[in-house]
């Protein structure tokens, strides 16, 4: 049943979790079995954003599967995320900086890269965050990769206030665009939408908003989206189209409290 949980982590760790519990709750494990429920159990909260913060054997775990050359890339990775779960961000990147030494594959030096560059989003320490996502970049990985390190490289330079940050952001819309990843792209262009409202671009600003409304019309009318779209009306003197869209918004939300 173990093996089972192996072959579930990747697609899907939300089954693999409830196999493992059960697991644990049948107990008679032999310590190193204990340490591969661990093990999986981490790599399915991690998948899932769980805490790892509570997995008091993790780092024995870590430490077990670190010298098995196909899990020790996501044995760094995992130290990385119980280090940030437990407050120890600093240490995190100095696990994270090891594992770079140590780990060849470029898919999981990419994965190492954006996890250090998530990081030093959290700190706020935003140029440090960009200059591993660029280095991440350069490995060339796959597309939906290539559309999240675009976007987030875009949305960190637009923190710090760089312009160049308009072509990442449209790179990574483009991007997933093309993978036919639609959630995606329309998250990029939604926190695209408002980086260009906050910087006076109000037009352009709605113009992804109605971008958005052609990907997911189920969506159009929702009241976020139009409340964003009458804050832009009002900058740009529009008034009456303020009003139609607030109009919109306030239906919205009724509807909602009905169901």
């Amino acid at each position: 049943m173990m093996a089972d949980t192996d072959k579930l982590l990747e697609e899907n760790p939300r089954q693999a979790l409830t196999m493992l519990d059960s697991l644990e709750r049948l107990g008679g494990l032999s310590h190193e079995e204990q340490l591969h429920l661990t093990w999986n159990r981490a790599i399915a909260h991690q998948a899932l954003g769980i805490s790892l913060a509570e997995d008091e054997l993790l780092p024995e775990a870590i430490a077990y599967y670190r010298t098995d050359k196909y899990k020790q890339a996501d044995s760094y990775l995992l130290e990385a995320s119980y280090l940030v779960w437990t407050g120890q961000e600093e240490n995190a990147i100095k696990a994270i900086d090891k594992g770079l030494t140590e780990v060849a594959d470029s898919t999981k030096r990419v994965q190492l890269l954006a996890t250090k560059a998530n990081i030093f989003e959290h700190k706020r320490e935003y140029q440090k965050a960009a200059a591993v996502l660029k280095e991440a970049l350069g490995y060339g990985s796959q597309k939906r990769e290539q559309a999240v390190l675009n976007y987030k490289l875009g949305l960190n330079l637009s923190l710090m206030g760089d312009s160049q940050s308009e072509q990442y952001f449209e790179k990574g819309i483009s991007l997933s665009t093309e993978n036919g990843d639609t959630a995606m792209a329309c998250e990029f262009l939604r926190n695209y939408a408002d980086y260009l409202s906050n910087n006076g671009q109000y037009r352009r600003s709605s113009d992804m908003y109605y971008q958005i409304a052609q990907m997911m019309p189920q969506v159009a009318e929702l009241s976020a989206v139009q409340m964003a779209l009458a804050g832009n009306y009002i900058n740009m003197h529009r008034l009456d189209s303020a009003r139609i869209c607030n109009d919109k918004a306030v239906k919205s939300e009724a509807e909602l409290e009905a169901r």
